[in-house]
């Protein structure tokens, strides 16, 4: 390109307008998709809190129906639960796991189901709730229900 008046026309003038304009559009369109796939994570990431929390809920809620009346469940009994029943409404869209560990005083895994390893989740969201319960020698322990969704 010359400086002067007697500039030379044509299709090379045009090329860092072009530039720059798709430049533009290339930013516009990289922003949008970032957007979109960030906002469905965050959707994913909800529905997979939601049915985290509704997993310790159900094990709870098992655990207080197994009750009868009594105050606190024993160690014995929730080392005993059946928590591949309660994962059913979880499984056929998602992988989970759940596990029953005593906390205080001791530290010690009580049940853990699936018992093999699962695969190494992308996404994974976990949610917990303690419990009293009582140990063989009827004193109060600290029991945490943990459940992770995938």
């Amino acid at each position: 390109m010359k400086a002067d008046c007697d500039g030379v026309a044509g299709f090379f003038e045009d090329l860092p307008v072009l530039m720059f304009v798709l430049t533009g559009v290339f930013i516009v369109v990289a922003a949008g998709v970032w957007t979109s796939n960030t906002l469905e994570a965050q959707r994913m990431r909800d529905r997979l809190e939601a049915l985290a929390e509704g997993l310790v809920n159900e094990v709870v809620l098992e655990t207080e129906a197994r009750l009868g009346g009594e105050s606190f469940p024993t160690v014995s009994a929730l080392s005993h639960l059946n928590l591949s029943h309660l994962a059913g409404g979880v499984l056929p869209a998602h992988h989970c796991s759940i596990a029953i560990i005593e906390r205080y005083p001791e530290a010690r895994w009580l049940v853990h189901w699936p018992d093999e390893t699962p695969d190494s989740p992308i996404q994974a969201v976990g949610a917990a709730r303690l419990l009293n319960a009582f140990d063989e020698h009827l004193m109060v322990v600290v029991v945490e229900v943990r459940a992770i969704v995938w």
